[in-house]
């Protein structure tokens, strides 16, 4: 997730990309707020779901301390998504 400059057309300031290693495929979202992160997430799993049949069971990113909030560890540990924050690199 980062900034994005132009602004986007819709007024969207950040983009998140996912990156699915089984079908080797990235997509790239658009959104305005940094808080949209966690919906972005659900729709792109709904999405992978519903057209390649699909289930994420493991989620690998650089450390992101929203990735730890209350409402994504729920939602990750009822889908039984793996949470794998990625080394820091010192």
């Amino acid at each position: 997730m980062g900034p994005i400059t132009p602004i986007g057309f819709k007024g969207e300031r950040y983009y998140i990309s996912f990156t699915n290693d089984y079908i080797r495929f990235t997509i790239v979202y658009t959104v305005h707020i940094n808080d949209e992160w966690l919906g972005t997430l659900q729709r792109y799993y709904n999405w992978i779901y519903t057209k390649f049949d699909l289930k994420i069971t493991r989620i690998r990113t650089n450390y992101r301390v929203e990735l730890r909030s209350k409402k994504a560890t729920t939602w990750m540990d009822d889908l039984g998504i793996e949470f794998k924050p990625a080394a820091s690199h010192a």
